[in-house]
């Protein structure tokens, strides 16, 4: 047997094993900032329109609407995964891997203007593409901001105050509060009024 035909058998056993990694590659050092050192004071002073009264607490509305674009017209979810830990199916292909939102290092690293200029622009070496004007408005990539956040628990209970404002004023205006649907896993809780 020549060995060219040798070579390709074992190239092709080879590409077989490594397209199916049960794992993405490790994201290119998390806690590094991506935005150019010329416009990093300007978009640290960028603020999510979905705040609620102090940093890193949005409203339930946002964070829904968020996980909403971030598993749809987004594709967040393709390379960054359900569960935001950069274990997404494309994103196994991808060298580095993708960002791991989990990761609350990370996320207390950085401030909500450097996501969105990353979400904006892209961020250059990795797989994140520009997504805004092209796929996403601001304001959806801010909406997907506010969900990206609740990835770490850290957020989430920075946000429980914004869920018990929310119960407080449905409690006063005599709105019947249904609390089965509140879920705590990821941040992502929806209050339901009927």
């Amino acid at each position: 047997m020549k060995w060219h035909v040798v070579f390709l058998g074992f190239l092709t056993v080879l590409i077989s094993f490594g397209g199916n990694s049960a794992f993405s590659l490790p994201e290119l050092d998390p806690l590094r900032p991506r935005v150019p050192v010329n416009q990093r004071e300007g978009v640290k002073q960028l603020e999510s329109p979905f705040q609620k009264e102090s940093p890193y607490t949005y409203t339930p509305e946002s964070i829904a609407e968020g996980k909403k674009l971030y598993q749809g017209k987004g594709t967040c979810i393709h390379c960054h995964g359900k569960l935001g830990d950069g274990q997404g199916p494309a994103g196994k292909m991808l060298t580095p891997g993708p960002r791991n939102f989990t990761n609350c290092d990370f996320q207390y690293k950085r401030t909500d203007g450097e996501l969105f200029w990353a979400t904006k622009f892209g961020i250059p070496g990795t797989g994140m593409r520009p997504m805004v004007p092209n796929t996403l408005s601001e304001e959806e990539a801010w909406k997907i901001i506010s969900y990206l956040r609740a990835f770490c628990n850290m957020y989430v209970w920075k946000s429980l105050p914004v869920i018990i404002d929310t119960i407080t004023v449905a409690l006063l205006h005599n709105w019947p509060v249904m609390l089965g649907v509140v879920t705590m896993a990821h941040g992502t809780h929806r209050i339901e009024f009927p």
